[in-house]
């Protein structure tokens, strides 16, 4: 990688930071789905569930 100026690393650094959160949050509602109650899933029909959620 060829640094332009003394901002790039920085730059980049916080590329990586929100890139990171990202995913975190990624995983998290992943998490979150995978413990939906049949209750909430059954009382929501107007949802398009997928049928591997549940």
């Amino acid at each position: 990688m060829v640094i332009h100026n003394a901002h790039q690393p920085i730059h980049i650094v916080h590329k990586d930071h929100v890139l990171d959160a990202v995913i975190r949050n990624s995983e998290v509602i992943g998490e979150a789905a995978n413990k939906l109650s049949p209750e909430l899933i059954n009382n929501n029909p107007d949802v398009p569930w997928r049928d591997d959620w549940h």
